[in-house]
């Protein structure tokens, strides 16, 4: 037995009451509950984050035995067969998590950051949100984050999770932090916070390790964060970095089926969600005219600059809609292709630049 399924054993209820191993990347191992399946592209999905996310953090990848161990496990009885809380979709603890849906790269990045410490939950959390990545999301809201942020700096984990745009607030100030200081400097700051941190030590790790007050810097923080969401400030390391679709013939056109057992196909995402990663490079700033061609309703696309807080919304298209001419910034965008577990669709796209012929 592994040290991290032996722990895994010890952290729910029985061993008897999880399932084995059933599927092996190079650096995670999945454990699924009889009936439920993986699409053909997650495990290499779920592999290439824990690379990135690792080099990202200055670690390395695990790999062998220390792999990262995730157990997808069946809604009924979650919590009494977890560690987890009441309600919550998954949690992590030292190196192995529990899920009731996979992929879930926010319990992939606790798990993969967990060598560098524990901290407040504030900060893991805000972390794991920075990094998790877009997966299936595609009406994120996109509103200003105006709550304030010295009532959760101190929540637990099941408080933070509570509260009405917990989570994406305090991903939005763990990335405001590392977009203005470096990650370097916020990992020291963030050890020497500590665990039993009060809003005072935090404010004296604060000026020690970024050279200004925690009140300071929630004031620079709310006068960037009007327009600063989850999809605009998300590091989106893997969006960023999948396979690039071609111009030619002075557009990017691509037609494709969409099917979970096909060996880029990412889900299921809470069911019955499908999703492909690509990435297209805007060669000018403009306007352009994006259309979407499906046989379903499950056919969508999302499309949005690798960028941050200065990039334009995430545009969104159904199968049906018509086409949409919008301002696409200059450089790499993260194209999201969707499709439906239970059928094969076939899903096609076109980028135009606004009035081409």
């Amino acid at each position: 037995m592994t040290r991290h399924l032996a722990l895994a054993c010890a952290l729910a209820c029985g061993c008897r009451e999880l399932p084995e191993v059933t599927h092996e990347g190079q650096h995670v191992r999945i454990a699924v509950d009889p009936g439920l399946e993986l699409c053909a592209g997650s495990v290499a999905h779920m592999d290439e984050f824990v690379a990135l996310l690792s080099a990202e953090l200055g670690l390395e990848a695990p790999t062998d035995d220390d792999r990262l161990l995730a157990y997808w496990l069946e809604r009924d009885e979650f919590v009494a067969r977890t560690a987890c809380e009441e309600g919550a979709d998954g949690c992590a603890r030292n190196g192995v998590f529990f899920a009731r849906l996979l992929p879930m790269n926010h319990e992939f990045v606790h798990t993969v950051a967990a060598p560098l410490g524990r901290s407040l939950s504030f900060f893991s959390e805000g972390l794991a949100t920075a990094y998790q990545g877009l997966g299936a999301g595609i009406d994120a809201d996109e509103a200003p984050l105006l709550d304030p942020i010295e009532p959760l700096l101190r929540a637990p984990t099941n408080k933070l999770f509570g509260i009405a745009g917990g989570y994406p607030h305090a991903g939005a100030f763990v990335a405001f932090l590392i977009r203005t200081h470096g990650l370097d400097a916020y990992l020291r700051v963030v050890d020497d916070i500590g665990l039993a941190a009060d809003v005072d030590d935090i404010d004296r790790a604060f000026v020690a390790g970024f050279g200004a007050s925690l009140a300071e810097l929630v004031r620079e923080f709310n006068v960037a964060s009007n327009r600063c969401a989850h999809p605009a400030y998300d590091a989106k390391l893997v969006e960023c970095a999948a396979p690039e679709l071609s111009w030619r013939d002075g557009r990017i056109a691509e037609q494709r089926p969409i099917a979970c057992d096909q060996p880029d196909a990412v889900g299921p995402y809470g069911g019955n969600v499908v999703v492909v990663f690509r990435t297209v490079t805007i060669p000018d700033a403009g306007e352009y005219t994006v259309e979407l061609f499906g046989d379903s309703t499950a056919n969508k696309l999302a499309l949005r600059s690798c960028g941050g807080c200065d990039s334009e919304p995430t545009l969104t298209l159904r199968a049906g809609s018509p086409a949409t001419t919008v301002w696409l910034d200059a450089g790499r965008h993260t194209l999201r292709l969707f499709g439906a577990v239970d059928q094969r669709t076939s899903l096609g796209v076109r980028i135009t630049p606004a009035g081409a012929p």
